[in-house]
């Protein structure tokens, strides 16, 4: 029992360190991208691949602390960048050329809310089928992920979106878990 515990402690600590960095290092790929190669398609514009990067970084960082765990497809990097990057790149090209959202997301912030929030709960669909059924409560992952990436854009700190994202989500791992332990170190 100690073991496991000490185990979801370095598991924990782990994620909230991967999640934390994996913002401010997303969103300068973000920059150094969008300078030397997006600039000379669509001028000054980084927020075009800012999820992308951000995506790209969560799904990297998630992916090396959770191999240290299970084996685990690699499928997992590419995951949140194209759930999350794809979406936030319509979003930026929409709102550049005046376009709304649909009535139901066209709300400012509470509609920015809800459709990072969808992004996310489609992150977390994959996600559970790269994990291969090892979680106990699949559908709760899917809600985490929803939240964790509404939470994390929606509060937009490049530095606190992390610790948002790998609470919310490092604490979830932790109690789904428990039921199915998938841990093997």
């Amino acid at each position: 029992m100690i073991n496991i515990i000490k185990t979801n402690q370095r598991l924990l600590i782990r994620w909230l360190i991967a999640n934390f960095l994996a913002w401010p290092i997303g969103l300068f790929i973000a920059i150094i991208l969008s300078y030397t190669v997006v600039n000379i398609f669509h001028p000054d514009e980084t927020n075009l691949i800012l999820g992308l990067g951000i995506g790209f970084t969560v799904g990297i960082s998630q992916w090396f602390v959770l191999k240290k765990y299970q084996k685990i497809s690699k499928w997992w990097i590419a995951i949140p960048c194209l759930c999350i990057g794809i979406p936030f790149a319509i979003l930026t090209m929409m709102e550049e050329n005046g376009n709304t959202l649909p009535v139901l997301f066209n709300i400012d912030e509470a509609g920015q809310i809800l459709f990072f929030f969808t992004a996310g709960v489609l992150t977390g669909i994959f996600q559970i089928i790269v994990f291969k059924g090892t979680l106990s409560n699949s559908y709760s992952w899917i809600i985490l992920s929803g939240i964790a990436w509404a939470a994390s854009l929606a509060y937009n700190q490049i530095l606190l979106s992390g610790i948002i994202m790998g609470l919310i989500t490092g604490f979830g791992l932790i109690i789904l878990i428990r039921k199915k332990v998938i841990l093997t170190s």
